[in-house]
């Protein structure tokens, strides 16, 4: 499983250094391998930042990882987990959505997409802009189409865990969420109403950062956690597996 955002050599950090989501520890402990990726463009001093080469240009920076990982003998390739973060949400849905690599699973937890919906929502930004090559109209509405996600999730097969955390983060996350539902893909939103971007409040996290393990531990190993607690959640999830098993043989004839 891929953590794709904050990455800092110099911090001790079992589960990442953030909290929300980021569970390195225990995804370990369970046996799935857990790369922490560097900070994607380095900031606002790269280059691509913010240009249409960024997400192309982390997209290759997460396939070399894969397939470095995967000439060593490390990984299954066909089982692959990718976790987004705040601004990596966009580099993990970018990816889902542009990307010829199988993800197995995935999760996307509060954060920006640089798509459609969100451009709407919040007056137009000039970061949206500069990452699609223009407005979404006019001259340049084909590189939205080409680039934004939003207007590619029809290219994704990967079951997706998306976490808003207070009312604005539901807007945030609404367009790959109900895209997604609206072609019957699996799509799951969970929603934190009073917590803070980094969460700090042990119910949060713990909703947080055990879901993402037991999400990426129900789809990388097939495993359920036989807390009694937890069977409607994988009961929900079965219905999930069979929506992906649906739509991926229907899109293979």
């Amino acid at each position: 499983m891929i953590q794709t955002h904050g990455y800092d050599s110099t911090v001790f950090a079992p589960e990442g250094v953030l909290t929300t989501g980021y569970a390195a520890q225990p995804l370990a402990n369970a046996g799935i391998l857990v790369l922490q990726a560097a900070e994607q463009v380095k900031g606002n001093a790269s280059a691509v930042a913010e240009t249409p080469d960024e997400a192309p240009f982390d997209q290759d920076m997460l396939e070399g990882a894969i397939d470095a990982l995967d000439r060593r003998g490390l990984i299954d390739h066909t089982k692959v987990g990718l976790h987004g973060f705040s601004r990596t949400c966009f580099t993990t849905l970018y990816f889902l959505t542009h990307s010829s690599y199988p993800i197995a699973a995935a999760d996307l937890s509060d954060g920006v997409d640089y798509s459609y919906l969100q451009y709407l929502v919040y007056g137009g930004g000039a970061s949206d802009e500069r990452i699609n090559g223009g407005r979404p109209w006019g001259p340049t509405q084909a590189q939205w189409l080409a680039r934004a996600p939003g207007f590619r999730l029809d290219h994704v097969t990967t079951p997706l865990r998306l976490t808003a955390i207070g009312p604005h983060s539901v807007l945030e996350e609404w367009e790959p969420y109900a895209g997604l539902r609206a072609q019957g893909k699996p799509a799951e939103l969970s929603y934190i109403p009073d917590g803070e971007h980094i969460l700090v409040k042990p119910w949060e996290r713990m909703t947080s950062q055990q879901g993402a393990v037991d999400w990426y531990r129900f789809w990388l190993q097939d495993y359920e956690d036989p807390d009694s607690a937890k069977a409607e959640q994988y009961a929900r999830w079965h219905k999930l597996r069979a929506m992906r098993d649906s739509t991926t043989a229907t899109s293979s004839r």
